[in-house]
């Protein structure tokens, strides 16, 4: 009886090399997409750190125009803010200022009419500020607000100021920064103020 040996053809490895280059296209794929993701993942928390900070401004801008109109009477402007309204062109540009300045010498956020009770803002870096200025346009009657009668022959009850009003809010970390700016005006003397909470 004889015996035969059946001899597979030769292989030159094909399939394997085929099998490692699908297996590395995939990998790369996979990577790609978890950088993808990550990315994306970085793209939306930056996205609602800007959306905070905006908000955080937007609601330091809305309370400095609340303690302003439940000022009764009006409130001079000083050359280093003491009384919360700073003088015409003594600020530098104010989105040019650090984090500290803001800090220490502009208002914060929450002040109520009588100048307490602040209160506080939750997943911020720190508390909005804000400064307000009194624009007076070289008005000097009634320390640059202009009568709200200009017919000088009839008696003046009130008077309209404007005010310039910037206000700063971070985000989720400091870097993060929103400022607002806006105009207002305020008749003086109030003849009675409801104060409005946030």
């Amino acid at each position: 009886m004889k015996y035969f040996m059946l001899q597979s053809p030769k292989q030159s490895g094909a399939a394997l090399i085929f099998s490692l280059g699908v297996l590395i296209i995939l990998t790369l794929i996979g990577l790609s997409a978890m950088s993808s993701a990550s990315l994306q993942g970085k793209m939306a928390a930056n996205k609602r750190s800007a959306d905070m900070a905006f908000q955080a401004a937007e609601s330091a801008l809305i309370n400095s125009e609340t303690w302003l109109m439940c000022q009764n009477n009006f409130v001079a402007s000083t050359n280093n803010g003491a009384n919360n309204i700073w003088s015409e062109n003594i600020l530098a540009n104010l989105a040019a200022q650090t984090n500290s300045w803001w800090q220490t010498t502009a208002t914060v956020f929450g002040l109520d009419v009588d100048n307490t009770d602040t209160q506080a803002l939750v997943g911020v870096e720190s508390e909005p500020h804000y400064v307000i200025e009194h624009i007076a346009n070289g008005v000097n009657e009634f320390s640059g607000c202009l009568p709200d009668n200009l017919n000088m022959s009839e008696s003046r009850t009130q008077n309209t100021c404007l005010y310039q009003i910037t206000a700063r809010g971070t985000g989720a970390t400091n870097t993060t920064q929103s400022i607002l700016q806006s105009h207002f005006t305020v008749n003086y003397p109030r003849l009675n103020c409801q104060e409005s909470t946030l």
